[in-house]
């Protein structure tokens, strides 16, 4: 491949630009990798804690089943499933007739706060907004199994303002948190006021632990179904993966520069 790159006949501009753009990717998937890297480090250097124990005064890890707070719960819009938070993808095929291109025009997503029990004693608060939830997404509707959406995903797409679409060319896709579910938590964690604890003849005071997103580059929360065994599996994965798009991207990028600089000798 890369001999076809540098013997093919093109002009110096086009291959300039051909190596720009590889490099580029290359950089940006290193990038990537690099983050997945530091997460992977945290994950295995963070010791699950007891709900109950945990002090709330930094990263922490929890694991428990999900159930809902005093906000509910939302309905996901495609399989109306009750759940904590959702993601919604609708993709439309933009291939020809003997190959597939499924492209992704819509991704929607939504959340509210719930709780994580451990059997520990004490419940933790999950606050999402701004976590990096990692979990699986699976095919909900698809063309290739009925040419009519259901009801709910056709009043779906009209709201959004796809109801000029094929229905035959689209897919839809989700992704939800839903109560019962075994959750796996890592990051930063406080200790709110919580409801009074009837202890002998007076009440005592009590926390809440809450996990939350700071926005610092260690502030991450993540959130996922998988165990810590797969996360961590995961994250070394996508670290490979990353790290051979990215020798392949800059290769590619010093092929065209070496191509673009054999042609104007």
């Amino acid at each position: 491949m890369l001999r076809w790159l540098v013997t093919y006949p093109s002009d110096d501009k086009s291959f300039t630009l051909f190596a720009v753009f590889f490099i580029f990717v290359g950089v940006i998937i290193l990038a990537a990798s690099l983050t997945n890297w530091r997460r992977r480090k945290r994950v295995l250097a963070t010791l699950n804690s007891p709900i109950a124990t945990a002090p709330g005064t930094g990263s922490v890890e929890i694991k428990g089943r999900i159930a809902p707070s005093d906000q509910g719960l939302l309905n996901a819009p495609f399989s109306d499933r009750q759940c904590v938070w959702y993601i919604a993808e609708v993709y439309e095929n933009r291939g020809t007739k003997d190959e597939v291109s499924w492209v992704s025009i819509l991704r929607e997503s939504n959340r509210c706060a719930f709780l994580v029990d451990d059997g520990s004693g004490q419940l933790a608060r999950i606050l999402p907004k701004g976590a990096n939830v990692i979990a699986g997404s699976q095919e909900v509707a698809s063309s290739n199994r009925s040419n009519a959406a259901a009801p709910r995903i056709e009043t779906f797409l009209v709201s959004r303002g796809l109801s000029n679409k094929k229905r035959e060319t689209l897919s839809y896709r989700e992704a939800v948190l839903v109560p019962g579910e075994e959750l796996y938590a890592i990051g930063p964690s406080r200790r709110d006021a919580g409801p009074p604890i009837v202890s002998g003849y007076r009440d005592a005071p009590s926390s809440e632990l809450v996990l939350f997103a700071n926005g610092k580059a260690d502030g991450e929360l993540i959130l996922t179904t998988k165990s810590k065994r797969e996360l961590v599996s995961f994250l070394g994965a996508s670290v490979v993966v990353g790290s051979v798009l990215t020798g392949v991207g800059i290769l590619f990028g010093i092929a065209a520069i070496a191509k673009s600089f054999i042609s104007t000798k």
